[in-house]
């Protein structure tokens, strides 16, 4: 039965044994989830989806300093909003 995924609801997913994150579309499962998996089962990527999206959008918002703009540049922005999520005690 198709369900929408919780990181972006216009997409439609369908829970699936390949994937670690039934609540996810297969790619967000792979775009998303998987840059988080070291930090996060599903069951608590589930449960913190809202305050990781936050945390996304605030990262992607502000302004960054020269080492945080080659941090997004070489390794990505998510490398960024773990480290913000590490600074604020979320994680």
């Amino acid at each position: 039965m198709a369900q929408r995924c919780l990181w972006d609801k216009s997409h439609t997913c369908f829970p699936n044994h390949r994937y670690p994150c039934d609540f996810l579309c297969e790619k967000c499962n792979e775009e998303i989830y998987y840059k988080y998996q070291a930090l996060y089962k599903p069951k608590q990527f589930e449960a913190n989806i809202d305050m990781i999206k936050e945390q996304r959008k605030l990262t992607m918002e502000r302004e960054w300093t020269e080492g945080e703009a080659w941090i997004v540049k070489t390794l990505g922005l998510d490398v960024l909003v773990k480290i913000d999520l590490f600074d604020k005690n979320l994680i």
